[in-house]
């Protein structure tokens, strides 16, 4: 699973919190609280490797990853088409 997100996202904040501009004051979850079912289907570890931008929660066959583009919004850039072109080019993992 590859989740790719900016870190000046103004419409998702990373970091969750209120939606922004939401009159009806709801309030998103943090991206690695949201991914967290998806760490536990597969039965990843808790303890993500953190290399960069890419923080990945690993099971023996399947891996969650978060892409943080560092100067990204909420639109794509070259920075996070290039992490989607990394992850699909790695092998599938054998089931």
């Amino acid at each position: 699973i590859l989740h790719v997100h900016g870190a000046n996202d103004d419409v998702v904040p990373l970091a969750g919190g209120p939606l922004p501009g939401d009159t009806k004051t709801r309030t998103l979850v943090p991206v690695t609280e949201a991914l967290r079912p998806w760490i536990q289907i597969i039965g990843a570890d808790d303890t993500p490797v953190v290399d960069g931008p890419r923080t990945t929660w690993s099971s023996p066959t399947r891996h969650v990853v978060l892409f943080i583009d560092p100067e990204g919004g909420h639109a794509r850039t070259d920075a996070q088409t290039e992490a989607m072109r990394a992850f699909f080019l790695q092998a599938p993992p054998q089931i």
